[in-house]
């Protein structure tokens, strides 16, 4: 074996020597652990992004004669939205209500609404200014609701968005992160009887989950349709 092999033999090195060595191996196998691991959460992030983007909320109003659109949030009372029943020139007439859907988000989602109403009839009692709250719980409250949205309340209490083809019935979502999209709910009641001095209050939930999870989270294997 030449001279400058048998100078460099490894039963010749020095303790500190090995020590270097190992100190070195260890250090660059942290550099490739590491940029491993920061490239991984990179390719992950826009993933995780996807599926925590969506944003949808009811917005409620009630629309005018000369079609202004009054907030709803006036009338809004311990998370119930109260409209009347018996004068038309009222501002929160329950003809005038308007519901629609604001949806953010690209990824694809099932939407449904929740919605609970209760009547209060007051009635005076004698002669005095007292008088008797009566709370009537309705079953169905007639609502003119757009034809894609299903009516499933006599199974849930829910409206379910189904409009769209066999392969996406159902599917909400945008092409946009940054744009919000607006979808036409409920455009007034009309086919009710006035009550005197009667008020309906209504409670509006609005509900969403992605499309492979709806089991797992609503408890149904599809949508109602």
């Amino acid at each position: 074996m030449p001279k400058i092999l048998k100078s460099f033999s490894f039963k010749k090195l020095s303790a500190r020597s090995y020590l270097l060595f190992f100190s070195a191996l260890v250090l660059v196998l942290s550099i490739i652990i590491g940029t491993f691991s920061w490239l991984s959460k990179i390719t992950e992030r826009p993933h995780l992004l996807g599926v925590t983007s969506v944003t949808v909320s009811p917005s409620v109003f009630f629309l005018q004669s000369d079609n202004t659109a009054i907030s709803a949030e006036a009338f809004r009372d311990n998370g119930y939205y109260k409209l009347n029943l018996d004068n038309p020139a009222a501002v929160n007439y329950a003809p005038k209500l308007r519901i629609d859907i604001r949806y953010k988000g690209t990824t694809h989602s099932y939407v449904r609404i929740f919605i609970s109403d209760m009547t209060i009839v007051k009635t005076p009692v004698g002669n005095t200014s007292k008088v008797d709250e009566t709370v009537i719980l309705k079953e169905e409250t007639k609502y003119n609701f757009n034809e894609r949205w299903f009516d499933n309340r006599i199974y849930d209490r829910y409206f379910y968005y189904n409009f769209g083809s066999a392969a996406n019935r159902g599917h909400m979502f945008g092409e946009s992160l940054t744009q919000e999209y607006s979808f036409n709910f409920i455009t007034g009641i009309t086919d009710f009887a006035p009550l005197e001095d009667g008020e309906l209050y209504i409670e509006i939930r609005v509900e969403s989950v992605q499309i492979n999870r709806i089991e797992a989270f609503w408890g149904i294997p599809a949508i109602p349709s």
